[in-house]
């Protein structure tokens, strides 16, 4: 069965590292620096979801409306251009770490008239993922 790993402790991280653009630089200081039992960090980022903005688009501020699946995916790719460089900076932090960074589902671009996500079809099982084992 393998072993089971019980953690003691739960810390709720400063609110600066919920803002992708200063996540990177927290991590190390205020969850690896000095700990010496194992840890586990879970990370949401919600710049993919429904109205697709992260903070400075040129968007942010414009009403979302679902329907037009090419504009969806653009800003949908824009998001994930953004995050792609968020996401290096936090695996730039924790180069000696075991990380597993997945997606927690895709989402409907009007594929047999499906729109977002939160029901069963293909493209919502179709998700990004990376590992990176430490040596």
């Amino acid at each position: 069965m393998g072993n089971i790993l019980h953690l003691d402790q739960f810390a709720l991280g400063p609110a600066a590292i919920f803002n992708p653009s200063r996540f990177g630089r927290h991590v190390r200081r205020d969850f690896v620096d000095g700990v010496t039992t194992p840890w586990f960090l879970f990370v949401n980022f919600g710049e993919t979801h429904h109205r697709f903005v992260y903070e400075g688009c040129s968007w942010y501020d414009e009403p979302f409306d679902y329907g037009d699946a090419n504009e969806c995916k653009r800003k949908q790719r824009a998001c994930l251009e953004y995050l792609d460089g968020q996401i290096q900076r936090l695996v730039q932090a924790l180069p000696e770490s075991d990380l597993i960074i997945c997606s927690d589902h895709g989402e409907a671009f009007g594929e047999d008239g499906l729109w977002g996500h939160g029901f069963h079809h293909p493209v919502i099982m179709e998700v990004p993922m990376h590992i990176q084992l430490r040596q």
